[in-house]
């Protein structure tokens, strides 16, 4: 089963916020590419989850609004921020729904299976491969090592 949170955080919910982090698979923490302090304050909710979270949870760093004429972060940016926090990252638009699903796909993947090779899966999802195709060869994944434990 997959819960979904929004945080929005505020300091009424911070305490909650611990709360659900702790008992967590996967935890998407999503910015805007056009808030010129979007990207830093995501890497701080980044670093919050790595210290809440009881069990080996994956977060995924989900820049979004990447349709805006106004964006003021890169995808160079966030492909650094990403790689020195250890995280995989998506680029989305909720307006367009642009890499909406795939993001909903990776975490419903990460959440059933652990972590993975996130880059390849998410290549292979906008090459328009389904989550269920994917699925298939992941089943067997454990004998190959392919899942992180």
């Amino acid at each position: 089963m997959v819960y979904l949170f929004d945080s929005t955080v505020t300091e009424q919910y911070s305490a909650m916020l611990d709360h659900y982090l702790r008992r967590s698979n996967c935890i998407l923490i999503v910015f805007s590419v056009t808030d010129r302090y979007g990207l830093e304050d995501a890497l701080a909710y980044v670093d919050s989850a790595e210290r809440c979270v009881e069990t080996k949870a994956t977060t995924l760093l989900v820049a979004n609004q990447i349709d805006a004429a106004n964006r003021y972060i890169s995808t160079q940016q966030i492909e650094d921020a990403a790689k020195r926090h250890g995280v995989p990252f998506i680029e989305t638009s909720a307006l367009t729904g642009e890499n909406i699903q795939a993001m909903l796909d990776q975490a419903i993947m990460i959440a059933r299976f652990g972590m993975i090779d996130m880059n390849k899966i998410c290549e292979m999802l906008s090459q328009g491969r389904s989550l269920k195709e994917l699925m298939n060869p992941l089943k067997n994944a454990k004998k190959k090592r392919c899942i992180a434990s």
